[in-house]
């Protein structure tokens, strides 16, 4: 095939209807908001390494039972945007504001969740087992991310109100302000700079709750506008309604689940982790930063293929809904190429940005040299994950929420006990954990592609009984 010809399909694929550019006008604005909530993460964590060792070992083992119990609500909450996007596809505007608000009120309850499982946090990473110096710092992280949890709750239910309908500017704006407010705070709270306390890991935990709460207070300034009520009714729609809320509840509490389960045996393999030593842990802590600098990102084009399904099953056009899938695979591919090659090319200069301040090289250098080997692994499942991703996102838009859900059980199933064997067989090696958790990325590709290329999502009608 010649250049022309390749250069000719690509610009056909641009402008036909599913194509690139659609993909790209609601992605790419997702894309740049989770770029930002990735810099806020990147940033917070590249502050800690460099304020301590003890630092960046405890902020990611206390990080993840907080995004654990995040994520398993945001599934529920959010997944009033397929709703959205389902009714905007039948047109029925009228309906998005009553989805809106019983996705607000399941935000409610998750920020009580929160405040409640704060008073349980010391007795949470006592059962990890990490030396005490580290269980402080994990108590003080997790605990403040926990009282201010339901800021980012709210903010999700919020931008669903936008991704479902394809207008994904403003979610963009709300999170790049939030990560204006939260890099420089970051760097004051903990260091201690322009007159401000020295809070350490605390102050990373504060900074990141202000974000959280700049980004809320801006999407509720911009959902509520009187252009959005005359439409959808995103005010005068407030309040309970019982059908609705079962109706969300039924599909988002299987993706809640997903979250759940996918992250819990994330967390589990980040233990097992730490149960070779802090060299070990925080090396797997780096790898963790810099995997978030392609999954976040290409997380938007996860969500922007939920929504575009969505909009077109609603309008009852698979077809549509298949072409817009393999547009934003295509381009999921390329970004995470793009990123894969980054880390094999120059592994050492994406450990060398964690390197603690204060630390010799000579003591750096076993850190450097076990990261470069582990980049090297998530240069191969970067490949798989745009894959998952992009399958999964479009699974969820159909309403195929509960294959996805069962799915996830199956692969973290697999991880958890693949880390076990692995630990047995190889008790000191970093690199056998993460070649199973390559090879269980690798296993959710395939089980989605598969499940993609059946079909049977086609036939599912999450709004059946709703539109008449």
């Amino acid at each position: 095939m010649s250049l022309f010809s390749v250069t000719g399909n690509i610009a056909k694929r641009w402008n036909e209807p599913g194509g690139y550019k659609v993909v790209c006008k609601i992605g790419l604005p997702l894309v740049a908001s989770m770029a930002s909530s990735t810099i806020m993460q990147f940033t917070d964590r590249l502050f800690l390494s460099h304020y301590s060792l003890d630092a960046i070992a405890a902020a990611v083992p206390a990080g993840m039972p907080f995004l654990v119990i995040l994520l398993s609500l945001m599934g529920v909450a959010e997944y009033a945007g397929v709703f959205i996007a389902q009714f905007v596809g039948a047109q029925l505007p009228e309906k998005v504001g009553k989805v809106l608000w019983q996705s607000l009120l399941i935000s409610f309850t998750g920020a009580l969740i929160f405040i409640a499982i704060s008073f349980f946090s010391k007795g949470l990473f006592a059962l990890a087992g990490h030396e005490s110096r580290l269980q402080v710092m994990e108590v003080e992280y997790f605990r403040i991310l926990c009282l201010g949890g339901g800021f980012p709750l709210v903010t999700a239910s919020l931008s669903c109100f936008f991704s479902g309908r394809g207008q994904t500017r403003p979610v963009m704006v709300a999170n790049i302000v939030a990560a204006l407010v939260n890099i420089p705070m970051d760097y004051i709270l903990i260091f201690g700079k322009f007159g401000f306390p020295e809070m350490g890991i605390a102050g990373a935990a504060l900074a990141t709750v202000l974000g959280w709460v700049t980004g809320g207070l801006i999407m509720g300034l911009l959902v509520f506008r009187p252009k959005y009520e005359a439409r959808y009714k995103v005010w005068s729609s407030r309040g309970l309604d019982v059908p609705m809320l079962l109706r969300i509840l039924r599909y988002g509490i299987a993706g809640g689940i997903e979250y759940f389960l996918e992250f819990v045996g994330y967390t589990l393999f980040i233990f097992m982790v730490g149960s070779l030593g802090a060299t070990q842990l925080a090396v797997s802590n780096i790898i963790s930063s810099i995997s978030s600098l392609g999954f976040l990102p290409c997380l938007g084009l996860h969500v922007a293929t939920s929504s575009l399904v969505g909009q077109a099953m609603g309008r009852k056009d698979a077809v549509a809904a298949a072409r817009v899938t393999g547009s934003a695979l295509h381009l999921a591919v390329m970004y995470m190429g793009c990123m894969a090659f980054l880390f094999v090319a120059v592994p050492g200069a994406f450990m060398d940005l964690f390197r603690p301040g204060g630390m010799p090289m000579e003591e750096f250098v076993r850190i450097r040299a076990e990261g470069q080997v582990v980049l090297y692994f998530l240069a191969v499942y970067y490949i798989a994950d745009a894959f998952t991703l992009v399958y999964y996102g479009c699974l969820k838009g159909a309403g195929d929420v509960w294959f996805v859900m069962f799915s996830i059980a199956f692969g973290a199933l697999c991880l958890v006990l693949g880390s076990i064997v692995s630990l047995h067989f190889f008790p000191t090696s970093l690199p056998a954990l993460w070649v199973v958790f390559s090879l269980y990325i690798i296993l959710l590709a395939i089980i989605s592609g598969i499940r993609f290329k059946r079909g049977c999502w086609k036939k599912k009608r999450i709004l059946e009984g709703m539109v008449k």
